[in-house]
């Protein structure tokens, strides 16, 4: 199944790849994972326990609902840089611990199927939770803050490579 897979992204398909190819993978070593409540790891962990502050540390509650489980900000107290209020706190990724993280999920990653791992939360949902949906969309159109929210989209994408350039590393296995 990981060949079927590799070979597909050669553009030499062996087969049609569906979701029983990849096993998702969602370490806990990402704080987004663990706010979201979706930590797919070697150490499980289960969606109650999720909530609590993100990477940027904004504190989200986890809030169980019938049949699904979700997250939702709980707690907004960070704004945007461009207030000149306040400044953001930026993770510093560095520090977490990745080879004890890589150590621990060895085993889990070695199997048939070809591991998948995202970076929860793309630049408008980023956006979102810095400043809520109706601060988010006023910011992205208006004049004044449009270029705040480009350097920030710049920041953030300088930083998700950095975060591939970590992940990749500590937890590929062939």
């Amino acid at each position: 199944m990981k060949e079927a897979v590799k070979a597909l992204y050669r553009r030499e398909p062996i087969w049609q790849i569906s979701d029983i190819e990849t096993m998702m993978f969602a370490p806990r070593i990402y704080p987004d994972n663990i706010a979201r409540a979706l930590v797919a790891e070697a150490d499980a962990m289960p969606p109650e326990e999720g909530g609590g502050p993100d990477i940027f540390g904004i504190e989200w509650e986890y809030i169980p609902w019938p049949a699904v489980q979700w997250c939702v900000l709980a707690n907004l107290f960070l704004q945007m840089p461009m207030n000149g209020k306040k400044r953001l706190f930026w993770p510093d990724i560095d520090s977490w611990d990745w080879e004890a993280s890589s150590k621990k999920n060895a085993a889990f990653l070695n199997n048939d199927r070809f591991n998948t791992c995202w970076i929860q939360n793309g630049w408008f949902e980023r956006l979102i939770t810095f400043l809520d949906f109706e601060g988010a969309i006023l910011a992205m159109v208006d004049d004044e803050q449009k270029e705040s929210v480009k350097t920030l989209f710049d920041k953030l994408s300088d930083l998700y490579i950095r975060l591939i350039d970590k992940i990749s590393p500590a937890f590929s296995r062939d």
